[in-house]
């Protein structure tokens, strides 16, 4: 695998908050096969048995049941209105929380070398409703439970356009990385 192509893995996995095997990786040649593969780590994140359930409350259980499981979080102190600060304990803990994020779906704080905050914890402040709203699977998941592949293809192209410099246009499901779209 090239240089461009872990960068397009790791926007991926960032945009999608999926965390992308190495050995799967090396396997997604072309565009469409990055959206299919996308999509079906989607739908089993989204897998569920009746009753349905609406996307945003689905995330919020499933985000507290990651909180109570990581962090040792009461459950009863998840709650929409709670704030990450009071969820997870202060201290070399919270450095645990970007691959957190990236396995729940939920934004990673980027790090910045010259800020006075040297953790990628989110804002303390931050509250379980904003965290849900802000996650990135919650965006391309539907309300019966899909998983809206349109609006998955159509970021994935702006990813892959950004990354290897290809107007969008030029970009579509068949496109091979490497023979395509020059990806080294």
């Amino acid at each position: 695998m090239g240089l461009d192509t872990v960068e397009l893995v790791m926007e991926f996995e960032d945009e999608f908050g999926l965390s992308i095997a190495d050995a799967d990786a090396e396997m997604l040649q072309t565009v469409g096969q990055t959206v299919d593969y996308i999509v079906a780590q989607l739908r089993g994140w989204g897998r569920r048995r009746e009753p349905v359930i609406c996307p945003s409350a689905r995330a919020f259980y499933e985000l507290r049941r990651a909180l109570c499981a990581q962090y040792g979080t009461r459950r009863a102190a998840v709650r929409p209105a709670a704030t990450i600060g009071d969820l997870v304990p202060a201290g070399s803990i919270r450095g645990t929380w970007p691959e957190f994020a990236r396995r729940n779906g939920l934004p990673v704080p980027r790090f910045h070398l010259f800020s006075s905050r040297a953790s990628r914890f989110p804002d303390p402040s931050t509250t379980v409703r904003t965290l849900i709203q802000s996650g990135r699977r919650a965006h391309y998941l539907q309300n019966d439970g899909g998983v809206d592949a349109a609006a998955v293809f159509a970021k994935v192209r702006t990813i892959v356009s950004e990354q290897l410099g290809v107007p969008e246009e030029d970009i579509h499901p068949h496109s091979h990385y490497i023979y395509d779209l020059n990806a080294g």
